[in-house]
Protein backbone atom coordinates (compact mmCIF):
# COMPACT_ATOMS: atom_id res chain seq x y z
CA UNK A 1 0.00 0.00 0.00
CA UNK A 2 1.13 3.80 -0.75
CA UNK A 3 1.79 5.85 2.05
CA UNK A 4 0.11 8.92 2.93
CA UNK A 5 1.89 11.95 1.70
CA UNK A 6 0.48 15.19 2.49
CA UNK A 7 -0.58 17.89 0.41
CA UNK A 8 1.16 20.99 1.63
CA UNK A 9 3.03 23.75 0.40
CA UNK A 10 2.78 22.65 -3.20
CA UNK A 11 4.26 24.07 -6.19
CA UNK A 12 3.80 22.97 -10.17
CA UNK A 13 6.15 21.81 -12.02
CA UNK A 14 5.39 22.85 -15.89
CA UNK A 15 4.44 19.84 -17.86
CA UNK A 16 6.14 21.32 -21.15
CA UNK A 17 9.54 20.31 -18.82
CA UNK A 18 8.59 16.53 -18.78
CA UNK A 19 8.52 13.72 -21.85
CA UNK A 20 7.47 10.59 -20.54
CA UNK A 21 7.65 7.70 -23.70
CA UNK A 22 5.99 4.47 -23.94
CA UNK A 23 7.61 1.32 -25.56
CA UNK A 24 4.27 -1.33 -26.09
CA UNK A 25 6.69 -3.83 -26.08
CA UNK A 26 5.69 -6.62 -23.94
CA UNK A 27 6.49 -6.52 -21.30
CA UNK A 28 5.77 -2.65 -21.92
CA UNK A 29 7.90 0.53 -20.33
CA UNK A 30 8.50 4.05 -20.24
CA UNK A 31 11.06 6.59 -20.03
CA UNK A 32 11.01 9.62 -18.82
CA UNK A 33 12.88 12.80 -19.02
CA UNK A 34 12.81 15.75 -16.58
CA UNK A 35 14.51 18.97 -16.00
CA UNK A 36 17.85 18.37 -14.55
CA UNK A 37 17.18 21.16 -11.95
CA UNK A 38 13.78 19.45 -10.35
CA UNK A 39 15.48 18.87 -6.97
CA UNK A 40 16.59 21.51 -4.71
CA UNK A 41 18.32 19.38 -2.40
CA UNK A 42 19.27 16.01 -3.76
CA UNK A 43 20.07 15.13 -0.07
CA UNK A 44 16.72 16.18 1.35
CA UNK A 45 14.04 15.35 -1.59
CA UNK A 46 13.04 12.68 -3.57
CA UNK A 47 11.24 12.21 -6.61
CA UNK A 48 8.71 9.72 -7.79
CA UNK A 49 6.14 8.87 -10.55
CA UNK A 50 2.98 7.62 -10.05
CA UNK A 51 0.93 5.94 -13.07
CA UNK A 52 -2.60 5.32 -12.63
CA UNK A 53 -5.31 4.41 -15.76
CA UNK A 54 -8.32 5.55 -16.47
CA UNK A 55 -10.84 3.27 -15.81
CA UNK A 56 -9.02 0.97 -12.90
CA UNK A 57 -7.89 2.22 -9.49
CA UNK A 58 -4.82 0.42 -9.63
CA UNK A 59 -1.71 2.67 -8.57
CA UNK A 60 1.80 2.30 -9.39
CA UNK A 61 5.05 4.15 -8.20
CA UNK A 62 8.27 4.17 -8.97
CA UNK A 63 11.14 5.89 -7.43
CA UNK A 64 13.55 7.95 -9.99
CA UNK A 65 16.78 7.30 -9.86
CA UNK A 66 18.97 10.31 -9.46
CA UNK A 67 22.33 10.05 -10.98
CA UNK A 68 24.23 13.05 -9.34
CA UNK A 69 23.44 15.43 -12.31
CA UNK A 70 20.03 14.37 -13.16
CA UNK A 71 17.55 11.67 -13.49
CA UNK A 72 17.89 8.24 -14.96
CA UNK A 73 15.24 7.77 -17.36
CA UNK A 74 15.00 4.46 -17.38
CA UNK A 75 13.26 2.42 -18.51
CA UNK A 76 10.52 1.45 -16.23
CA UNK A 77 8.11 -1.06 -15.89
CA UNK A 78 4.02 -0.58 -16.64
CA UNK A 79 3.52 -3.47 -14.99
CA UNK A 80 -0.67 -3.83 -15.31
CA UNK A 81 -1.01 -0.56 -16.41
CA UNK A 82 -2.64 -0.27 -19.90
CA UNK A 83 -0.01 1.94 -21.72
CA UNK A 84 -2.69 3.24 -24.28
CA UNK A 85 -4.34 4.38 -20.72
CA UNK A 86 -1.42 5.43 -18.43
CA UNK A 87 -1.77 9.01 -16.47
CA UNK A 88 1.61 9.55 -15.35
CA UNK A 89 1.91 12.56 -11.60
CA UNK A 90 5.39 13.26 -10.75
CA UNK A 91 6.18 14.34 -7.32
CA UNK A 92 9.39 15.83 -5.15
CA UNK A 93 8.86 14.91 -2.09
CA UNK A 94 10.32 16.31 1.30
CA UNK A 95 12.23 12.70 2.99
CA UNK A 96 11.42 12.72 6.62
CA UNK A 97 13.85 10.15 7.72
CA UNK A 98 13.04 7.01 6.08
CA UNK A 99 9.55 7.89 4.85
CA UNK A 100 8.31 10.57 2.61
CA UNK A 101 6.35 14.01 4.31
CA UNK A 102 4.82 16.75 2.28
CA UNK A 103 4.95 17.30 -1.85
CA UNK A 104 7.20 19.91 -2.42
CA UNK A 105 6.75 20.15 -6.68
CA UNK A 106 4.10 18.27 -8.49
CA UNK A 107 2.97 17.82 -12.59
CA UNK A 108 -0.32 15.82 -12.90
CA UNK A 109 -1.92 14.28 -15.44
CA UNK A 110 0.73 14.15 -17.92
CA UNK A 111 -0.31 11.97 -20.85
CA UNK A 112 2.35 9.30 -22.82
CA UNK A 113 3.79 9.79 -26.12
CA UNK A 114 3.43 6.28 -28.06
CA UNK A 115 6.76 4.66 -29.44
CA UNK A 116 7.02 5.74 -33.01
CA UNK A 117 3.61 7.14 -32.31
CA UNK A 118 1.68 10.19 -32.43
CA UNK A 119 1.77 12.36 -29.04
CA UNK A 120 -2.25 12.11 -28.85
CA UNK A 121 -1.92 8.47 -28.83
CA UNK A 122 -1.69 8.25 -24.92
CA UNK A 123 -3.68 8.03 -22.26
CA UNK A 124 -7.01 9.74 -24.33
CA UNK A 125 -9.71 8.45 -22.01
CA UNK A 126 -10.14 9.45 -18.51
CA UNK A 127 -12.35 8.64 -15.97
CA UNK A 128 -12.90 11.73 -14.81
CA UNK A 129 -12.51 15.34 -16.53
CA UNK A 130 -11.93 18.62 -14.90
CA UNK A 131 -12.86 21.93 -16.11
CA UNK A 132 -12.96 25.46 -15.00
CA UNK A 133 -16.43 27.52 -15.26
CA UNK A 134 -18.34 29.80 -13.27
CA UNK A 135 -20.97 28.22 -11.02
CA UNK A 136 -22.20 30.95 -8.66
CA UNK A 137 -22.19 30.08 -5.57
CA UNK A 138 -22.32 26.13 -6.51
CA UNK A 139 -18.67 24.96 -5.60
CA UNK A 140 -19.06 21.54 -7.87
CA UNK A 141 -20.84 20.38 -10.52
CA UNK A 142 -20.71 17.06 -13.06
CA UNK A 143 -21.23 16.92 -16.36
CA UNK A 144 -21.97 13.93 -18.43
CA UNK A 145 -21.76 13.51 -22.30
CA UNK A 146 -18.19 12.27 -24.22
CA UNK A 147 -16.69 12.13 -20.98
CA UNK A 148 -17.69 12.54 -16.98
CA UNK A 149 -16.48 15.88 -16.05
CA UNK A 150 -15.89 17.75 -12.94
CA UNK A 151 -17.17 21.40 -13.16
CA UNK A 152 -15.34 23.58 -10.47
CA UNK A 153 -15.90 27.02 -9.76
CA UNK A 154 -13.67 29.26 -11.56
CA UNK A 155 -13.74 31.97 -8.96
CA UNK A 156 -12.25 29.81 -6.52
CA UNK A 157 -8.33 30.64 -6.01
CA UNK A 158 -7.14 26.81 -5.09
CA UNK A 159 -5.79 25.10 -7.90
CA UNK A 160 -7.33 22.14 -9.20
CA UNK A 161 -4.49 19.70 -8.10
CA UNK A 162 -5.10 21.17 -4.49
CA UNK A 163 -9.33 20.44 -4.65
CA UNK A 164 -8.46 17.01 -6.02
CA UNK A 165 -5.43 16.06 -3.51
CA UNK A 166 -7.21 17.76 -0.45
CA UNK A 167 -8.29 14.72 1.57
CA UNK A 168 -11.72 16.15 2.82
CA UNK A 169 -12.62 16.97 -1.22
CA UNK A 170 -11.55 13.30 -1.63
CA UNK A 171 -13.51 12.10 1.44
CA UNK A 172 -16.61 13.66 0.87
CA UNK A 173 -17.24 14.56 -2.68
CA UNK A 174 -15.49 10.67 -4.50
CA UNK A 175 -18.24 9.17 -3.28
CA UNK A 176 -20.88 10.85 -4.65
CA UNK A 177 -19.10 11.52 -7.66
CA UNK A 178 -18.99 7.83 -8.00
CA UNK A 179 -22.82 7.33 -7.28
CA UNK A 180 -24.00 10.06 -9.98
CA UNK A 181 -21.56 8.44 -12.29
CA UNK A 182 -22.63 5.50 -11.60
CA UNK A 183 -26.35 6.29 -12.17
CA UNK A 184 -25.55 8.40 -15.09
CA UNK A 185 -23.96 4.73 -16.52
CA UNK A 186 -26.11 2.41 -16.03
CA UNK A 187 -30.03 4.49 -16.54
CA UNK A 188 -29.13 7.26 -18.72
CA UNK A 189 -26.78 5.18 -21.19
CA UNK A 190 -28.07 2.13 -20.62
CA UNK A 191 -24.35 -0.10 -19.67
CA UNK A 192 -24.07 -2.97 -17.42
CA UNK A 193 -21.17 -5.23 -17.26
CA UNK A 194 -22.65 -7.90 -19.19
CA UNK A 195 -22.38 -5.00 -22.41
CA UNK A 196 -18.78 -4.52 -22.09
CA UNK A 197 -16.23 -5.65 -24.66
CA UNK A 198 -12.77 -5.02 -24.46
CA UNK A 199 -11.80 -2.32 -26.67
CA UNK A 200 -14.98 0.06 -24.99
CA UNK A 201 -13.68 3.11 -24.47
CA UNK A 202 -16.55 5.76 -23.97
CA UNK A 203 -16.97 7.10 -20.79
CA UNK A 204 -20.24 5.14 -18.95
CA UNK A 205 -18.12 1.45 -20.12
CA UNK A 206 -14.92 3.11 -18.15
CA UNK A 207 -17.57 3.87 -15.44
CA UNK A 208 -18.71 0.21 -15.16
CA UNK A 209 -15.80 -1.48 -15.60
CA UNK A 210 -14.21 0.79 -12.54
CA UNK A 211 -16.97 -0.58 -10.67
CA UNK A 212 -16.48 -3.91 -11.37
CA UNK A 213 -12.89 -3.58 -10.43
CA UNK A 214 -13.94 -2.11 -7.00
CA UNK A 215 -16.59 -4.34 -5.97
CA UNK A 216 -16.03 -7.72 -7.97
CA UNK A 217 -18.68 -9.64 -6.00
CA UNK A 218 -20.71 -7.31 -6.41
CA UNK A 219 -24.04 -8.27 -9.30
CA UNK A 220 -25.19 -5.38 -11.03
CA UNK A 221 -28.67 -6.46 -12.02
CA UNK A 222 -29.61 -6.84 -15.85
CA UNK A 223 -31.51 -3.72 -17.38
CA UNK A 224 -35.15 -4.28 -17.46
CA UNK A 225 -37.26 -4.33 -20.70
CA UNK A 226 -38.05 -0.21 -21.42
CA UNK A 227 -35.31 0.71 -18.77
CA UNK A 228 -35.02 1.37 -15.37
CA UNK A 229 -38.05 3.70 -13.75
CA UNK A 230 -38.26 4.46 -9.77
CA UNK A 231 -40.48 1.28 -9.39
CA UNK A 232 -37.93 -1.09 -10.35
CA UNK A 233 -34.42 0.38 -9.27
CA UNK A 234 -34.02 -1.23 -6.06
CA UNK A 235 -31.30 -3.97 -7.08
CA UNK A 236 -29.68 -1.18 -8.85
CA UNK A 237 -29.82 1.11 -6.34
CA UNK A 238 -28.49 -1.85 -3.93
CA UNK A 239 -25.43 -2.29 -6.34
CA UNK A 240 -24.56 1.38 -6.60
CA UNK A 241 -24.54 1.68 -2.77
CA UNK A 242 -22.14 -1.64 -2.51
CA UNK A 243 -19.66 0.10 -5.08
CA UNK A 244 -19.68 3.23 -3.17
CA UNK A 245 -18.93 1.42 0.20
CA UNK A 246 -16.21 -0.68 -1.73
CA UNK A 247 -14.61 2.31 -2.91
CA UNK A 248 -14.87 4.05 0.44
CA UNK A 249 -13.44 0.66 2.14
CA UNK A 250 -10.59 0.40 -0.48
CA UNK A 251 -9.32 4.04 0.29
CA UNK A 252 -10.02 3.96 3.82
CA UNK A 253 -11.83 7.50 3.15
CA UNK A 254 -12.94 7.90 6.88
CA UNK A 255 -9.77 6.68 8.46
CA UNK A 256 -7.71 9.12 6.34
CA UNK A 257 -9.89 12.16 6.83
CA UNK A 258 -9.86 11.19 10.78
CA UNK A 259 -5.76 11.15 10.34
CA UNK A 260 -5.62 14.56 8.64
CA UNK A 261 -7.53 16.15 11.00
CA UNK A 262 -8.97 19.97 11.05
CA UNK A 263 -5.78 21.00 8.81
CA UNK A 264 -7.71 18.88 6.03
CA UNK A 265 -10.50 21.71 6.32
CA UNK A 266 -8.10 24.46 6.05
Amino acid sequence: MLKRINYTDRRRIPRGQIEVKVDPTDPASFTIDLPADLLSNPDAEVAYVDITSAGSSEVLRHKLVWTGNGFGRGPYPLGRISWKKAIFDVKVVEVVGDDPGRILRRASRIKAVGAGGDPNDGATHQLLATIREPLGEQVWSLRFGESVTLVLNDALSMSDEQFLGNQAFASLVFPEICRRALEWATVAEGVTPGDLTADDTNAASLWIRFAVEIAPDAQCPMTPVGGWAPHNRSDLDEWIDTVVECLCRRHQLCSALSAAGPEAFS
